[in-house]
């Protein structure tokens, strides 16, 4: 990332062999002169209405907004691997059986293990555009060695929720000046909590994180220290490299929901809580010298809630979808309506499949399971077919 003080308000991005560029419009075919002196360029055009391509995600300029989205093939892709394209969408991306964990859950196949691996890479790819499965993706990552079947029932719930919601787009907008604000959270758990952080930059969305903490916390009010000072550390980083952009200092404001961690960050030493480590104590100092801001926020309106946790309340996790940028356009209640239509085409086919094998006497779970496992119209009615050469010989 460039600037150049000719050039005031432009800003250069380069990754790989990919350029990227926003200056006034008196300055560009300047801009566009200089550097191709400098090096060959081929120039693909600008954002505007139109969706255009760039590092893999398609991108629009309209209305003082930035869109960003994941390309529907995309989505298809991963859904097609899974022999998913037909199947019911999800309303969130949680699993309820992901933190059950059961012990004698066995693990899967090799060939399983290297879709799962295959697709967690994918999701994280997809990651800075759709923030809202941080979470999720980050559970999931964690098992990618060894994957268990509660770890698939998880992975196909977060590739449920992307076919009901594969048109959602990422607005990026600059509505206020607020300098930089951090959302930060964790949800103490054995033996290792998780730490979430959302980064806004005058309202826009930087970057949202969901880590695993490196050391177990004894009490919630620590794994809610550790957290803030892990994003305040990215923050001051964040910082220098926006006070290098726009010349002047920008504030950093951290928000949390915890008075514990509050109050452990704004005295100085352990306190009764001897056992802190000396490292967690470094936000003391900042707050100190007043880098860092604090500022209480109710656990409910907590931008960085969703990174942490499981959220149960379906209307919280669509003001939490609509507080992170991600919107869904009219097109995606329509697209929505056809997988319920086919939704209800399965659940003919499905009920046949789930009838006939209870004639034949099989137990409850074994119908269950054969039920959900059924891909495709074809196949239930092959299956159909040797049910009732079955019940014939009966």
């Amino acid at each position: 990332m460039f600037v150049n003080p000719r050039f005031p308000g432009a800003l250069l991005s380069v990754h790989t062999v990919f350029l990227l560029f926003t200056a006034q419009p008196d300055q560009v075919a300047e801009i566009k002169a200089e550097l191709g002196a400098l090096v060959s360029i081929r120039w693909e055009g600008t954002f505007g209405k139109e969706w255009t391509k760039h590092l893999g995600f398609e991108w629009s300029h309209a209305d003082g907004e930035v869109r960003c989205r994941v390309p529907v093939s995309y989505y298809l892709q991963m859904l097609r691997d899974w022999k998913m394209e037909r199947c019911k969408p999800a309303v969130n991306p949680f699993s309820p059986q992901m933190h059950k964990q059961p012990e004698d859950s066995p693990s899967v196949d090799e060939e399983t293990h290297a879709r799962y691996r295959r697709t967690v890479g994918q999701l994280l790819w997809l990651l800075p555009a759709r923030p809202i499965l941080a979470y999720s993706i980050k559970e999931l990552a964690r098992a990618v060695t060894d994957p268990k079947v509660h770890h698939i029932v998880g992975l196909k719930r977060v590739l449920r929720y992307l076919l009901r919601t594969k048109l959602c787009t990422l607005v990026l907008k600059c509505d206020k000046e607020a300098g930089l604000q951090i959302w930060t959270d964790s949800d103490w758990r054995a033996p290792r909590s998780t730490s979430g952080a959302v980064y806004r930059w005058n309202g826009v969305l930087l970057e949202a994180s969901s880590k695993t903490q490196c050391v177990p916390a004894l009490s919630s009010g620590e794994a809610e220290l550790i957290a803030l000072n892990e994003s305040g550390k990215e923050g001051r980083y964040l910082q220098q490299i926006l006070e290098e952009i726009e010349d002047h200092p920008v504030p950093i404001t951290l928000f949390c929901d915890s008075n514990a961690a509050i109050g452990s960050a704004k005295r100085m030493g352990v306190g009764k809580i001897r056992h802190l480590e000396l490292r967690e104590l470094w936000i003391q100092e900042q707050v100190a010298l007043k880098r860092i801001n604090l500022s209480k926020v109710l656990g409910a309106e907590s931008q960085a809630d969703v990174m942490t946790k499981q959220i149960k309340g379906q209307q919280l996790f669509e003001m939490l979808c609509e507080c992170m940028g991600e919107r869904c356009g009219p097109a995606v209640e329509d697209d929505i309506q056809c997988c319920a239509e086919t939704l209800g085409q399965q659940n003919h086919w499905r009920q046949q499949v789930r009838q006939m094998m209870e004639r034949c006497g099989y137990e409850k779970f074994v119908v269950e399971n054969s039920v959900q496992q059924m891909a495709s119209e074809a196949e239930a009615r092959v299956f159909l077919s040797q049910l009732a050469v079955i019940a014939s010989s009966e």
